[in-house]
């Protein structure tokens, strides 16, 4: 049957769905402006209830990944972990795809789906506010956490940011976008001071994060170590204050980077609400201290309270833990999704003789070069550094793909770090430990040495030493013997308050005096 309708009807009809579009539109709106009107009102009723020594313990962390928990208004305590490419602070998970590679696949709907599944993740283990996405921009190609960010591209790393928000914000879960801003080196980066003119930054180093907080309306914005223009960023009012609260309308918490808050009042009134991983500055005696002179007013401490319990009423933590008893540490679930971006990001650009896909039954030899190989680099280190529940390298996919039909080689290429103190050079170490700063007088323990490559000191480790973290020595001897004739590399470095030298015989060939801290 044959429908026929005049240029008139058409028009009516066009006016009535435009007119039931903007109902709708309108309906919607008011919904959510009612929403945030009942949010307020809670959010009100909760602060009324708070002693002022809960309003002041809350705003410095608890247990290095914590805020404190609120019993007296039925908050816990929040549970918050590293990301961004996996729930890594508390014992393995899924790895997946790095900020590089997920942006790589140029697909918001994927990173949407990785942020989605990070929430499931996250809620297994109890965790509500996920350290992630990272939005700083490749300016350097020296930058040691290039891995963990979306690129070069503004615009890029702003869509991929909003598609990874909106996915785990989705689930329940927290996102923080970090590092608020111009964070594009991490040597010295407590002291690094990034000179950018007012229209890079905006046209630059900005566009993610407000992309993040207009349209992504994510729930946390961490504050990196560096200075920009001179000014730290944990106390910067024209950025936390002025730009971000005010010209954005960010409502969620502006919280510090591990280590990176360096004030008390200054940091206060700059628009930190949230120092971690505690309240070495933003505690209850120092900031009741700037309460009782006059400079630090009561409505700046209401004001970084209500954000956190806005989040918590909003994100559903009020009267329970963020852990999800529906939900397994070991679903597998979040393996596909890892895959699928792993392979999203892989972009062929040459393939000159129809070389690949490679054909088993055409093989005979294959040499595998390079020292990744096997074991595989799951991601870079540091805080994002993920410990995977199950891995498969890529000599393992080799041998399970083409069995024994194909003769596969392997070289490692180079020489790794670790090759320089392997495991039978450990016992000719010794380790000796000192209560002065420059390895002098008698040793206060010695002992043989169990570790050298890689090596970290822990302060926590040195707890029960007769001596305080920051004036002791760390000392450690022995022989290594080369496999053979050859130059060889040593890799030494020391952050924060540490310092070095590297000494062989008599003669001193490396040297940092400086710390980074």
């Amino acid at each position: 049957m044959l429908s026929v309708m005049r240029a008139s009807d058409c028009a009516k009809y066009v006016v009535v769905v435009l007119w039931a579009a903007v109902m709708v539109s309108n309906v919607a709106a008011q919904i959510s402006k009612q929403n945030s009107k009942n949010e307020e009102q809670r959010v009100d009723t909760l602060l009324g209830k708070l002693t002022l020594e809960e309003k002041l313990q809350v705003l410095g962390g608890d247990r290095s990944f914590y805020i404190h928990a609120l019993p007296s208004i039925g908050m816990p305590a929040i549970k918050m972990s590293d990301g961004p490419y996996g729930v890594r602070t508390f014992g393995s998970a899924t790895a997946y795809a790095a900020g590089v590679s997920l942006a790589a696949a140029w697909d918001p709907q994927m990173a949407q789906a990785a942020g989605r599944s990070l929430a499931r993740d996250a809620k297994a283990r109890g965790v509500g506010i996920l350290l992630a996405p990272g939005v700083n921009i490749y300016r350097s190609p020296l930058n040691g956490r290039n891995f963990e960010y979306f690129g070069e591209d503004p615009y890029l790393t702003s869509r991929i940011a909003v598609g990874f928000i909106q996915g785990l914000q989705s689930e329940g879960v927290v996102a923080t976008v970090k590092h608020f801003a111009a964070n594009n080196s991490e040597y010295d980066r407590h002291n690094l001071n990034a000179i950018v003119d007012e229209r890079t930054l905006r046209e630059i180093y900005l566009p993610a994060f407000e992309a993040s907080v207009r349209e992504a309306k994510v729930g946390a914005v961490m504050d990196s170590y560096n200075l920009l223009n001179g000014e730290r960023l944990t106390q910067s009012d024209r950025m936390n204050n002025q730009l971000l609260k005010q010209d954005w309308k960010f409502d969620g918490i502006v919280m510090s980077d591990w280590g990176a808050t360096a004030s008390t009042l200054p940091s206060a009134k700059g628009g930190l609400d949230l120092e971690m991983p505690n309240g070495h500055y933003m505690n209850p005696d120092s900031l009741r201290a700037e309460l009782a002179k006059g400079t630090l007013s009561m409505e700046t401490i209401d004001d970084k309270v209500r954000r956190i319990l806005r989040i918590a009423v909003r994100f559903g933590f009020m009267g329970k833990q963020q852990w999800d008893p529906g939900l397994s540490e070991f679903d597998s679930g979040g393996d596909e999704v890892s895959y699928q971006a792993a392979l999203a990001s892989i972009t062929l650009l040459k393939n000159d003789g129809d070389v690949l896909p490679l054909s088993p039954a055409n093989l005979k030899t294959v040499a595998v070069i390079g020292p990744d190989a096997d074991p595989p680099a799951i991601g870079g280190g540091g805080s994002s550094l993920v410990t995977p529940q199950q891995y498969t390298s890529l000599m393992q996919a080799l041998k399970q793909k083409l069995g024994n039909k194909v003769n596969i080689l392997y070289s490692r290429g180079v020489i790794r770090p670790t090759d320089m103190f392997s495991q039978m050079h450990f016992d000719a170490m010794t380790k000796n430990i000192y209560e002065t700063e420059t390895c002098t007088g008698k040793p206060i323990r010695s002992a043989p040495a169990t570790r050298i490559a890689d090596y970290r000191t822990s302060i926590y480790s040195l707890a029960n030493l007769p001596v305080a973290e920051d004036r002791r020595c760390e000392e450690w001897t022995g022989t290594y013997e080369a496999p053979v004739t050859g130059s060889y590399t040593v890799l030494a470095a020391a952050v924060l308050r540490d310092v070095y030298d590297v000494n062989v015989g008599e003669k001193t060939v490396l040297h940092q005096s400086k710390s980074e801290d």
